[in-house]
C-alpha cells in the first residue's frame, strides 16, 4: 500500500512539474530573433589631464543590430545581441568645434522582463564593445581630419606627432532600456548606455596624467521581432 501511495504521489508530482513547464513555455514562448536601428546622443564623461571635469557636449549618433530573445522563466528572457554603433563626443571653443566619432561593435547581454498582456518590456545588463574605427573632425579652417587609432599604450612622441587620435579598443559598461512591443512584432524602445571603463590610451612616462574618459549615451530604437 505504501509503495502504491508513493508511486501515485511521484506520478502526481511529475505531472504537476510537467504541467508547470508547459505553462511556462506557453507563457514565455520560443526563442525569437530581432533586428533594430536607432538614433541617439552620446558624449564623454570623465576628467582631463589635470583632473578637471571634461567639458564635452552631446553629439548625434546611430546604431544598428540584431539580437536573440531566449525564455528562461515565465515573462523573463535573456537577450544577447550584436550591435554596430557610433559613440564619441563634441567639444566647443567659441565658434570652433571638434568632434570625435568612434565606431564600435558591441556585444550586450540583457535580462528582459516582458508580459504578453501589457506588451511593455524592460531590461538591463552588461555590454562589452570593441573599437573598429573612427575620425576626429573639426570646423577650424586649415585643420585636417585625422584617424582614430585604438591602442592601449603609446609613447609621448607618438602623441605629439599629431596625425592620429588614440583610444583604447575595449569599452564595457551597462545598458538599461524600456519599450513597447506591438502584436505585429514591431517594437520601440528608449534606453541609455553607461560606460564604466576608461578608454583613454596610456602614455608611457606620463605619471601625472589624471585623464579619464568614459562613453555615455541615450537613444530611441525601432525594431522588429521575427517568430512571434
Amino acid at each position: 500500500m505504501k509503495k502504491t501511495l508513493l508511486s501515485l504521489t511521484a506520478l502526481a508530482l511529475i505531472a504537476t512539474a510537467s504541467q508547470a513547464q508547459d505553462d511556462n513555455a506557453k507563457s514565455s514562448g520560443a526563442t525569437t530573433f530581432g533586428v533594430h536601428a536607432g538614433v541617439g546622443m552620446a558624449k564623454f564623461n570623465g576628467d582631463d589631464e589635470a583632473g578637471e571635469k571634461l567639458d564635452s557636449k552631446f553629439a548625434a549618433k546611430f546604431n544598428v543590430g540584431v539580437d536573440a530573445q531566449i525564455p528562461i522563466a515565465t515573462d523573463f528572457y535573456i537577450q544577447p545581441g550584436l550591435n554596430f554603433q557610433s559613440k564619441g563626443a563634441k567639444f566647443e571653443d567659441g565658434s570652433d568645434e571638434f568632434r570625435l566619432n568612434l565606431f564600435y561593435v558591441d556585444i550586450p547581454v540583457s535580462f528582459v522582463y516582458k508580459t504578453a498582456s501589457s506588451h511593455f518590456f524592460g531590461g538591463f545588463g552588461p555590454y562589452v564593445g570593441f573599437g573598429v574605427g573612427g575620425k576626429a573632425t573639426t570646423n577650424v579652417s586649415g585643420a585636417e581630419d585625422v584617424d582614430i587609432e585604438f591602442r592601449n599604450d603609446i609613447t609621448a612622441a607618438e602623441l605629439l606627432a599629431d596625425d592620429k587620435v588614440y583610444f583604447k579598443r575595449m569599452d564595457a559598461g551597462a545598458n538599461v532600456f524600456l519599450g513597447y512591443e506591438f502584436v505585429n512584432g514591431l517594437a520601440v524602445k528608449v534606453g541609455t548606455q553607461i560606460g564604466l571603463t576608461n578608454i583613454n590610451t596610456d602614455i608611457e612616462g606620463a605619471t601625472a596624467d589624471q585623464s579619464k574618459t568614459k562613453n555615455i549615451g541615450f537613444g530611441l530604437t525601432i525594431g522588429y521581432r521575427f517568430g512571434k
